[in-house]
C-alpha cells in the first residue's frame, strides 16, 4: 500500500501504543501508580544532562502498517511532574524548557489533553495505552512524529523618530 505524499513532507505510519512506563526518583509515585518505577531500575548512575528533569517517561509502540509493521518503536520523553501527576512546563535551563514542549506537544498532537496545565499525566497514563500515534523512519530507527513548535510571530518593531530638545543658551 503506497501512501502519496507531497514534496518535503515526512512519510509517517500509524502505530498503537502498547506500553507507557515512567521512571522516577519519588517514591510516592512509584507506590501509588503501576506504570512507575525506580529511576535506579533505568539507570544505575543518572546522566548529567538530565539535571532538572526528574521524570523519564518510555512510550512503545507497534508500527501497524508499512513493511516494517510490527516492529516496536520506543521514545523517550524527558520531563518534570508535579506532586499532583502533572506537567511542570517552566524551567529555569532553556533545554529542559524545551523538553517539557516536547511533551506538551505530544499531549496536544494525541489529543490526550487540551489543557496540559491540569491534565494528571500519571492518574491518566494507563489511557494511553491502546491509542493511535504517527511514526516515521528516522536513519536506523523510527520515531513518534510530533509537530514541528509553532513560529512565534514578533511583530515587526516601530521606528520611532527621535524627538530632540532645542539646544538653550542660557548666556545671552
Amino acid at each position: 500500500m503506497e501512501k502519496e505524499k507531497a514534496e518535503g513532507e515526512i512519510e509517517k505510519f500509524k502505530a498503537k501504543i502498547e506500553d507507557v512506563e515512567v521512571y522516577t526518583d519519588k517514591g510516592y509515585f512509584v507506590e501509588k501508580y503501576d506504570r512507575c518505577h525506580e529511576i535506579s531500575d533505568l539507570w544505575e548512575e543518572r546522566p548529567g544532562l538530565l539535571r532538572g528533569d526528574t521524570d523519564i517517561m518510555v512510550v512503545t509502540a507497534e508500527i501497524l502498517e508499512g513493511e516494517k509493521k510490527g516492529k516496536k518503536v520506543t521514545e523517550t520523553f524527558n520531563a518534570l511532574l508535579k506532586y499532583d501527576g502533572t506537567l511542570e512546563l517552566s524551567a529555569q535551563s532553556s533545554i529542559n524548557r524545551n523538553r517539557r514542549r516536547i511533551v506538551k506537544r505530544f499531549l496536544k498532537h494525541y489529543k490526550f489533553t487540551e489543557d496540559v496545565k491540569k491534565y494528571d499525566i500519571l492518574g491518566n497514563i494507563d489511557g494511553w495505552v491502546g491509542k493511535e500515534v504517527e511514526v516515521f523512519p528516522y536513519k536506523e530507527e523510527y520515531r513518534i512524529y510530533l509537530p514541528a513548535p509553532s513560529k512565534a510571530i514578533l511583530k515587526k518593531p516601530k521606528l520611532v523618530k527621535p524627538i530632540f530638545a532645542k539646544k538653550i543658551n542660557l548666556f545671552l
